[in-house]
């Protein structure tokens, strides 16, 4: 078995709890949440510590250990580990960043709950242009970072991370 998804959602820092940006994580991935640059999810706030968060899955249950200076709140708690099982909002060094975390379950969905992206690639393949749009909002920093990551510190002198994010999506779209 694959172990359970776990979607990570980043809202802004208002009131108006607007959704900034979504990843998907699979059971088999550390993932590293912070300001540093090569954290998995960057987020560039002060409040943020360089390392703040470490997510990880025993198998079952996705895990978060805080290690963030200011530190990190569910539901106006301070934590230091938290174990996710349903739904989860935390505030990064409040107030700092919130994040909501999801534990998805693939052997409990429906077959009508396919996934943001399997949504968005039918409607392309079906002619809707505006869903190319969303990919490319919903992707193209995601793709930057694997790019960055698998580039390293090579020298760049004809593309960079982004023309090779922009010449993934340029082949999905002919795909």
């Amino acid at each position: 078995m694959a172990g359970p998804i776990l979607r990570v959602t980043l809202y802004d820092d208002g009131l108006q709890n607007e959704r900034i940006e979504t990843w998907c994580f699979a059971a088999t991935q550390e993932v590293q949440i912070g300001r540093q640059s090569d954290n998995d999810i960057v987020l560039p706030s002060t409040r943020v510590s360089r390392f703040h968060l470490t997510l990880f899955c025993d198998g079952r249950n996705w895990h978060c250990a805080s290690f963030g200076s200011n530190g990190t709140l569910c539901d106006g708690r301070l934590v230091s580990h938290i174990e996710f099982h349903d739904s989860v909002l935390l505030e990064l060094g409040p107030p700092g960043p919130k994040m909501r975390f999801d534990v998805i379950d693939p052997a409990h969905q429906s077959a009508d709950s396919r996934g943001t992206m399997t949504v968005l690639i039918d409607k392309l393949k079906a002619g809707d242009t505006a869903s190319f749009e969303q990919l490319w909002a919903n992707c193209f920093t995601t793709i930057v970072r694997l790019a960055r990551q698998r580039l390293g510190s090579s020298r760049r002198r004809i593309e960079d991370e982004e023309d090779i994010a922009s010449e993934v999506f340029q082949k999905l779209y002919l795909a």
